[in-house]
């Protein structure tokens, strides 16, 4: 989503280097008394895109739980042991809980929720005892990759590709059907 969005990759790298800056020094980021002050928390910038990134495509696009009693869902009664499919995808996009901008990758979003926004329309960890146990590793491994890589180097889409939003295969976890193709460019030799 970063390459789409170069306007957002600036600005989140920007955020990077005011906190952190010692990751743009090839020299500095090797020296373990910087990587320990490195705390990927206290980016606010950071957090809203990566939320969006998961929001917006989430890696698991549905989950399936069975009943364990009778209940009733919106006027309809499901007996116990009926299995239920929970579709991330559709739920966090869902115009009655994100408001009219639903479908667009919007990282600011997370600063003004819409008034119709609950907690349980963000469903790519699900929520409650059943939500994902891993989920805050996974939030701060993909912030922590993220901090790596935006300190090295930029990510432009190949214009040589169709478009990955247009590619997906549904499997368990959610990817473009051929991979992703991306030019990288290295920090340092950009101008």
């Amino acid at each position: 989503m970063l390459a789409k969005h170069p306007d957002i990759q600036s600005k989140l790298r920007e955020e990077i280097r005011s906190r952190m800056p010692f990751l743009f020094d090839p020299e500095a980021r090797e020296v373990e008394e910087n990587i320990e002050k490195a705390d990927v928390d206290l980016l606010p910038y950071l957090e809203d895109v990566c939320k969006e990134s998961l929001r917006y495509i989430p890696s698991i696009p549905m989950t399936v739980r069975k009943t364990i009693a009778d209940d009733t869902l919106a006027g309809y009664f499901i007996p116990a042991g009926t299995t239920v499919y929970l579709m991330a995808n559709t739920i966090n996009r869902l115009p009655m809980y994100w408001g009219e901008t639903a479908n667009k990758f919007d990282p600011s979003r997370w600063r003004d929720l819409p008034d119709t926004y609950t907690t349980n329309a963000f469903m790519t960890f699900l929520q409650g005892p059943r939500g994902c146990v891993g989920r805050k590793f996974a939030e701060v491994e993909m912030k922590t990759i993220l901090c790596s890589l935006l300190s090295k180097f930029t990510f432009e889409p190949d214009s040589s590709v169709q478009d990955p939003e247009e590619l997906k295969m549904w499997r368990l976890v959610l990817r473009p059907r051929d991979g992703v193709s991306l030019k990288v460019s290295p920090l340092e030799q950009q101008a």
